[in-house]
């Protein structure tokens, strides 16, 4: 079965309306709103929101108004180099500071602010990390691990 598109009406309630008639316009002529048989196989990497799948094809100009489309966050690769140690055990104390004990014993046990310690909420087991910019930050062993390589 052929959709014919209609045109849209020649007077618009606003700028803001034609633009999102527009838009559904383009997603109604894209393949993701096609019948199942004519489905790209890869799925888009932007999905019409939950409503408008379980709906189906319809007329674009009596789609809602709503236009959100769920998407795959960017993904990054990190290329910082940062310093970082590994967490054998950290001590809290009552005024929320805390003292971390790195896990290589050639390291000394260092104070941390009690704003480091709220924010961050470090774990044993985690990485102590300092970036370039002095920014102190803690990371969990497996997101560490996997994202960067010891250098020395």
């Amino acid at each position: 079965m052929n959709w014919r598109i209609p045109s849209t009406p020649s007077t618009t309630p606003c700028p803001e309306a034609e633009e999102l008639a527009q838009k559904w316009r383009t997603i109604w002529r894209s393949r993701s709103y096609r019948r199942p048989t004519q489905i790209q196989r890869r799925a888009p990497r932007c999905a019409p929101t939950q409503n408008a799948r379980e709906t189906g094809p319809r007329n674009p100009d009596e789609m809602e108004t709503e236009m959100t489309l769920e998407c795959e966050m960017p993904r990054y690769q990190s290329h910082k180099k940062v310093w970082a140690l590994k967490i054998r055990d950290i001590t809290l104390h009552s005024n929320g500071t805390a003292i971390i004990m790195p896990e290589e014993g050639r390291y000394t046990s260092f104070t941390v602010d009690a704003s480091y310690v709220l924010k961050h909420a470090p774990q044993a087991g985690g990485y102590y990390v300092v970036y370039d910019d002095g920014y102190k930050s803690w990371s969990p062993a497996e997101a560490f691990e996997s994202g960067y390589t010891r250098l020395s």
